[in-house]
């Protein structure tokens, strides 16, 4: 028998064209011009206001682990390897008066893990997750108003199933029911491939997700501890899965693989997202959230009637996310990653994913500048109560005609020092008179003496 060789890296190519427009786009992110932050007090505590510009950043890790066992009891002989890399990045505008906001956010990751057992590597985790959304803050609250969004989340490379033993894979078509004869043999057609073998399900970009939502929000706390946003509005969610294939294994033929072909899909209904995040001391991230869309439209099934296909809270959509990160440097970090998603027209069940990674990476964030200097406020004065300015006007009034009657009395009590002055005067005035009359008389005796000494014989 002819052994089938499989190149183990040529799947790779589409990730170079990746790595490549990647790091074309990492000096546009890193050369954003951070915004300027203010913050002033209001009655329920702090709350940030942005000037207008550009803010951004981003965030490359990779991971690395290798063991190696031999004859130790409990583990496999051989090498286990696990290698991959996390890139996020945000670039956002704010108009200059703050009630214009643009925001972008890209996750984008891919991991390979090659164990003893396998002897050969296999995706464990392929993200491609873009987001952009504006916001309008209505002047009067800025935070509530309305936005619009989109949403872009698929796989890089192409997916396979990879399983230790031999597989006997059974294809099932969309609807398709599975048979079995009395040996409990199936009567569809179906492969059997060899251990580790990669059994195609998807092919690359594939399951490609487009989301659209326009509606309103309210972000009632916003602080760099926490942050809760809430949106509410109506979405349309189209899927494109190319022909891709899910599990759908049946348990009652163990022997066997069901793989069921997944079918596009197009959804339009309303949309609710909660979520939570913030930084703790600045080496802490976290984020909680949740996504609930639930179809008022969407596309049957082919295969059935349209009163046969589910309905209700049976194709309600949901998703939930959790994040933690931990800074333990500038460059080494610790990240947990959870993920829970299920799409019942695509995959009805549980679609779960946890990683957690020990990272080295490197980031980059340009400082926020000092808050510029405050504008001198031409603001109008204050209004005052009527009666409080009558009583105002009233006391001042009071104060002038109380300053009035006080000069008025410094008046008549310098009157009164000049008229003494003056009798004064006239009273030195008439001893003077009188004095000189009485010299005169003297004058005139000392005459007649003189003149009767000299008639005198």
């Amino acid at each position: 028998m002819k052994r089938h060789v499989v190149p183990r890296f040529g799947h790779w190519r589409p990730m170079a064209w990746l790595a490549v427009i990647g790091l074309a786009l990492l000096p546009a992110m890193a050369n954003a011009q951070e915004i300027t932050v203010l913050k002033e007090d209001d009655s329920e505590g702090v709350v940030e206001k942005s000037a207008n510009g550009w803010q951004g950043g981003f965030r490359f890790d990779g991971t690395f682990s290798v063991n190696h066992n031999s004859a130790v009891p409990g583990t496999t002989d051989g090498v286990n390897v696990s290698l991959g890399y996390l890139f996020l990045g945000d670039l956002g505008y704010i108009s200059p008066s703050g009630a214009h906001e643009w925001a972008n956010f890209l996750n984008w990751g891919l991991g390979y893990t090659r164990s003893s057992s396998l002897e050969r590597f296999v995706k464990s985790n392929d993200i491609i997750d873009y987001r952009t959304a504006y916001l309008y803050h209505i002047p009067a609250a800025p935070w509530f108003g309305p936005f619009v969004g989109a949403r872009l989340t698929t796989s890089m490379l192409r997916g396979y199933e990879v399983r230790s033993d031999p597989q006997n894979v059974v294809r099932l078509e969309h609807g398709e029911e599975q048979t079995v004869d009395d040996d409990g043999q199936p009567d569809n057609n179906y492969k059997s491939y060899r251990s580790a073998h990669r059994i195609k399900m998807t092919g690359a970009f594939s399951p490609l997700l487009l989301r659209q939502v326009a509606g309103l929000f309210a972000i009632p706390i916003d602080r760099p501890e926490v942050k809760f946003d809430i949106r509410l509005g109506v979405a349309a969610w189209e899927t494109f899965v190319r022909k891709g294939w899910a599990v759908d294994d049946n348990d009652a033929t163990p022997d066997y693989l069901e793989l069921r072909r997944m079918q596009d899909s197009v959804q339009v209904g309303g949309e609710m997202s909660l979520a939570l995040d913030g930084v703790i001391k600045d080496f802490v991230t976290w984020k909680v959230s949740a996504l609930y869309m639930l179809p008022f439209y969407y596309q049957t099934y082919p295969d059935k009637k349209p009163s046969d296909a589910p309905k209700g809270f049976e194709v309600l959509n949901q998703e939930y996310e959790a994040m933690v990160g931990i800074n333990l440097t500038n460059y080494v970090g610790i990240a947990y990653n959870f993920k829970a998603l299920k799409q019942p027209l695509i995959v009805d069940d549980w679609q779960v994913q946890n990683n957690l990674l020990i990272t080295v990476g490197f980031g980059f964030r340009r400082p926020v500048p000092p808050a510029p200097p405050a504008d001198a406020c031409d603001c109008p004065e204050p209004a005052v109560d009527t009666a409080d300015a009558a009583d105002a006007d009233a006391a001042d009034a009071a104060a002038a005609a109380a300053a009035a009657d006080a000069d008025a009395a410094d008046a008549a009590d310098a009157a009164d020092v000049a008229d003494a002055a003056d009798a004064d005067a006239g009273t030195d005035a008439a001893d003077a008179a009188a004095d000189a009359a009485d010299a005169a008389d003297a004058a005139d005796a000392a005459d007649a003496d003189a003149d009767a000494a000299t008639t005198t014989p």
